[in-house]
Formats: C-alpha cells, sequence, structure tokens
C-alpha cells in the first residue's frame, strides 16, 4: 500500500513510486501542499480516486493499475485512463486499427514521403503525466523530472535544422524529451504480427560541450521485452547530428494493444539535476 503519512511530509515535492508492485488503495488522507508530482504508475492499486488526485496543479500518473473508472470518476483525471489499465478494456476484442503513426512532440499531423500520417503530440507533458487522443487511437506516458528547480519545464523541445538522407526533415524538427521513462500505446490494433519502425534523429549540433556526464542512451522495450540495451543515436548515426536512424522490430498483437518503451535505466534516480 501507500504510506498515507508519506503524502504529507511538508518538505515532499516530487513522489516517485512507479513500478513497485504497490497494491490496495489510494490513502483517503490531506497530501503536502508542496507536493507537484506523484507517479503511481504500473503497480497493482485500485479502488475509487481519493478528492486530492483532483489538487489543482498537481500531475498524476495512474497508468497500467486497476482502478475503478466510470461516469462518476471519470473526469476528475485527463480522459483516456480507463484506456491505460492492465486490462486494456478499450476495444479489447472489437479493434478498429491496423497501424498508427506518431510524430513524437509534433504540434500537427504530417505526411510522410512513405505516406504515413504521422499524427501530432504536443500535449504538455510533465513529470508524471499520460495523454490518450480523441477518438482513442494511442497514447503516450511520461515519467521522470529534468531539474528540481523548473517545474514547469517544456518537455518538447524544437529546431530548424535540415535532416540528411530524408526528405522528412520536419518530421525530426519536434522531439518529445523524458529523463526517464517515455511509454506509447497504441489501443485497438488488430490482433497479430506488426513491425515497429522507430525514427531518430540526434539534433543537438556535434561538438556540443556538456556540463555533466549524463548521456542521452535509454534501452528499447517493445511489448515488454528489451530490443536494445543503451541505445546511442549518434552512435548509429556515425557520430553525426541531423541524420535520421530507422530502427525496426517485430512483435505480436495479442489483446489489442500495443507498448513501445523507451527507459534510461541510468543511475538509479528519478530527476536529473542542473
Amino acid at each position: 500500500m501507500v504510506p498515507p503519512t508519506i503524502m504529507n511530509l511538508p518538505m515532499l515535492v516530487f513522489l516517485f513510486l512507479g513500478s513497485n508492485d504497490l497494491n490496495g488503495s489510494l490513502p483517503n488522507t490531506t497530501i503536502s501542499p508542496s507536493l507537484s508530482t506523484i507517479d503511481l504508475s504500473y503497480n497493482m492499486l485500485s479502488g475509487r480516486f481519493p478528492a486530492w488526485v483532483s489538487t489543482k496543479n498537481l500531475n498524476v500518473n495512474l497508468v497500467w493499475n486497476n482502478f475503478m473508472i466510470d461516469s462518476s470518476n471519470s473526469s476528475i483525471l485527463p480522459s483516456g485512463l480507463e484506456c491505460l489499465q492492465q486490462d486494456t478494456p478499450c476495444f479489447l476484442g472489437q479493434p478498429e486499427y491496423s497501424s498508427f503513426a506518431v510524430d513524437c512532440g509534433g504540434s500537427r499531423s504530417v505526411k510522410s514521403d512513405d505516406k504515413f500520417i504521422y499524427e501530432s503530440d504536443g500535449a504538455n507533458l510533465q513529470g508524471a503525466s499520460y495523454y490518450v487522443t480523441r477518438p482513442v487511437r494511442w497514447g503516450v506516458s511520461n515519467t521522470g523530472k529534468f531539474y528540481m528547480g523548473e517545474p514547469n519545464r517544456s518537455y518538447i523541445i524544437y529546431t530548424t535544422n535540415q535532416f540528411n538522407k530524408t526528405l522528412d526533415s520536419e518530421l525530426f524538427q519536434t522531439a518529445r524529451t523524458s529523463p526517464s521513462s517515455l511509454r506509447y500505446y497504441g489501443i485497438g490494433l488488430k490482433n497479430g504480427k506488426y513491425i515497429v519502425a522507430l525514427k531518430f534523429a540526434e539534433i543537438f549540433p556535434d561538438g556540443q560541450i556538456w556540463q555533466s556526464m549524463g548521456r542521452r542512451i535509454f534501452d528499447i522495450y517493445i511489448q515488454g521485452e528489451r530490443k536494445e540495451q543503451d541505445f546511442d543515436i549518434k552512435k548509429y548515426a556515425n557520430e553525426k547530428s541531423n541524420t535520421p536512424v530507422e530502427r525496426q522490430y517485430f512483435t505480436d498483437v495479442t489483446n489489442n494493444f500495443m507498448e513501445i518503451h523507451l527507459f534510461w535505466a541510468g543511475k538509479g534516480t528519478c530527476c536529473i539535476p542542473t
């Protein structure tokens, strides 16, 4: 269970308890007024939401639990959470789609040279947030904080760079950043075998001097199976910025649902300091 006493520690600002096999219900208690970010995703929590869940300016991520979400409490949190619970009931057994494509961080949909429509992904996701499209087609979940002193930092970055060896520079001119864990979900997919194509590019300039030892490497999981460990975009682009890299993976969809997980398995911290 989530200890009620931890929720009202007077100096508590960020609480990251995701992926901890927590069960039971959320504590029906008051929370610290300083608390701005709560991640309880990927646990086994259930029951109804307490009043503090709807606290103004509180970022809460309750993805992949077993909460009871119906008309009485569906408006408390951003829409679509019912599609991102463990039994994924949306379209289960009644699929509507055979593919989806997302322009990560994009403010508008883009038609690429391969004729796919890459849908916009401009939702303002903070350190413990999620978003599901309307109509329901795909979703995204983010956890982790970049800087302790920047509560409202944008998690989307932009560039005007043109990219090498591609006719789709616009696809790479926006990016959704995440300091810890970024997941995309395909919802309502027909069951069967799929090819997952992930397109990356390093957009920071060549030769940029870093102020810390942090490296932008991450693991890639598809349907819970690790496909890449310590993936480094620039390594696959021959150490060049503005050069797209595409990685393709085969996977199976068996319950009309797909999860693509980019995970920084770094120093064991939830947050990256200045």
